[in-house]
This record gives C-alpha cells, sequence and structure tokens, in this order.
C-alpha cells in the first residue's frame, strides 16, 4: 500500500499512513536532528544517534560496491542493536564519516539525531 503524508495544521503535526497504522511525528522530534555538516564538525568519537533503518539500507548498499571495512563498522553496530522495535542506535561520528560519505548531504533530515542520556 501506499504512503500517504500530509501535514496537518490545526496540530502542527506531520502525520505518516502505512496501511492501517498511522505514526505521528512531533515537530519538536526535528529540533535535536543532525544535518551532515554537523557530523562532520564533530569530534571522531562524539556518538550520534542514526536512524536503524538508514544503517540497514547503507549496509546493503556498500555491500554491492565491495566496501568491506566499510560494511565490517555497520556490522557491528547491528550486532549491538538487540531491540528489533528500536529506531535510533549510537554510532561515532568518525565511523559515520566513513560509512556515510557516499550520500551524506543526500539523507533524509531524520537519520541522525543528537545523542543525549535520556534518547
Amino acid at each position: 500500500m501506499e504512503d500517504r503524508t500530509h501535514q496537518d495544521n490545526k496540530n502542527k503535526e506531520l502525520t505518516i499512513q502505512k496501511e492501517t497504522s498511522t505514526v505521528r511525528i512531533h515537530p519538536q522530534s526535528y529540533e535535536n536532528t543532525f544535518g551532515w555538516e554537523a557530523i562532520q564538525l564533530s569530534k571522531p568519537d562524539d556518538l550520534v544517534l542514526v536512524n536503524v533503518n538508514r544503517i540497514y539500507w547503507k549496509f546493503s548498499d556498500l555491500l554491492q560496491k565491495m566496501r568491506h571495512e566499510e560494511c565490517s563498522i555497520l556490522e557491528a553496530v547491528m550486532l549491538d542493536i538487540k531491540n528489533e522495535k528500536i529506531r535510533y542506535t549510537p554510532m561515532r561520528a568518525g565511523d559515520i564519516l566513513k560509512c556515510f560519505s557516499d550520500d551524506g548531504g543526500n539523507l533524509p533530515k531524520c537519520t541522525f539525531v543528537q545523542y543525549s542520556q535520556e534518547a
């Protein structure tokens, strides 16, 4: 079934509908997103939360391109994901730069989120 996205101006929230489920993402969710420029300015050991679906997609992309070093980095991150319902997982900024350098500026806004102990 086709995804439909619309802006609900009354409630000021983005609504994404897929089949019968609806997920609401409040604009506040985007306050802590990290752009590619912010990751480039981060220290290599700084932690950034990365969208798990984007990690799986990038792993597949790198595997097809035979980039084994980057694949091993993402594989280690994927092995640390214990809960299949988790949306974000921490990654070092230096590893993000290695693995996502091909398409850093072209990724969706919600790909990277600022890491905090509460997240």
